[in-house]
């Protein structure tokens, strides 16, 4: 909410006042300014609840259940932890870190591209998209590959781990 509110703010007045000279009503103004002038807000609010929707539940199940009666409550957070801490599969769990990744990189991308078509009146570009828009994705990616890093570390290439008798 706090983010809409500064994104509300952030548009200038001076759009509502040439709406309102150029006849627009509050409809008009909701759908040509004001909607456009918050996308990258929605946008951002959108992909950080994506992201969290598949970190949520780590704890509950972690600590109350423990994956629960029959694997019921886990999470692919949970089976992520569970696949490299307790069965100590590594390079398993990397791959499913990494699947987990590109799932969440391809659904942003097809949220950006969505969010970055024109909006036109009348065949006059309104907003046009941001091309520095993926500079707010860059810390995004950074906390991604520091939570991938240490899988990353810790399998080792077969050669390496020691025989097992």
């Amino acid at each position: 909410m706090v983010l809409y509110l500064a994104a509300l703010q952030g548009i200038p007045q001076d759009l509502y006042e040439a709406a309102a000279i150029d006849g627009a009503n509050a409809w008009h103004n909701f759908r040509y300014i004001t909607w456009p002038s918050v996308a990258p807000v929605t946008f951002f609010i959108l992909t950080m609840g994506l992201i969290h929707g598949f970190q949520s539940g780590f704890e509950a199940a972690y600590i109350m259940t423990g994956g629960g009666p029959s694997g019921s409550t886990t999470t692919i957070g949970y089976y992520i932890y569970h696949t490299a801490y307790v069965n100590f599969e590594m390079g398993y769990a990397a791959a499913i870190a990494c699947v987990l990744f590109v799932l969440v990189l391809a659904v942003t991308l097809l949220n950006w591209r969505q969010g970055q078509k024109n909006i036109t009146i009348d065949s006059n570009p309104v907003m046009k998209p941001n091309r520095f828009l993926w500079l707010l994705h860059l810390p995004l990616a950074l906390a991604a590959l520091t939570m991938l890093l240490p899988l990353f570390l810790c399998s080792a290439p077969r050669w390496l781990q020691p025989e097992k008798r």
